[in-house]
């Protein structure tokens, strides 16, 4: 019974972390950086999107080359929608579920729930999160990547 309550207040509060999260990057999400790297590869992705997978030659850079960020976003823009629009889907359900992943993290290590969402909160709302939260660049995945490799490693 025990393990019960104590699984059904985990989901409780990663759910409430989660919308939490969400709204935080939702609200926080500016325009898309137009420097080059997060539209660049947008609009690559989007070609080979286009031409089904078959990207010429001269069109191969490093940025194409970053498949644990283009793949998803590759079949985003296949089951979805091509509009640029959905070019904050990724990286804001990324920063999201690395809310989770360090809710869970601490939690697994203090055993104590305050200071679990504590962390949580505070890593939603860094700065560096904020950017990351909200941008086409490989920071936020790669956070959630290595978040996902420090829990299962505590498992």
């Amino acid at each position: 019974m025990h393990d019960k309550l104590k699984n059904r207040d985990l989901l409780l509060c990663s759910s409430c972390l989660l919308i939490f999260a969400l709204i935080v990057r939702f609200y926080t999400a500016g325009p898309v950086d137009s420097g080059g790297d997060a539209i660049y590869k947008w609009w690559e992705l989007r070609k080979y999107s286009e031409l089904n997978m078959a990207l010429p030659a001269t069109l191969w850079s490093h940025h194409m080359m970053r498949w644990s960020i283009n793949l998803p976003v590759y079949f985003i823009q296949n089951s979805i929608s091509k509009a640029p629009v959905y070019i904050y889907l990724f990286p804001i359900l990324c920063s999201a579920i690395s809310t989770i992943l360090v809710f869970l993290i601490i939690q697994k290590v203090t055993l104590r729930k305050i200071v679990s969402l504590t962390g949580a909160v505070v890593f939603t709302i860094l700065p560096q999160n904020i950017l990351a939260g909200g941008q086409f660049f490989p920071m936020g995945p790669a956070v959630m990547y290595l978040l996902f490799a420090i829990l299962f490693t505590l498992i």
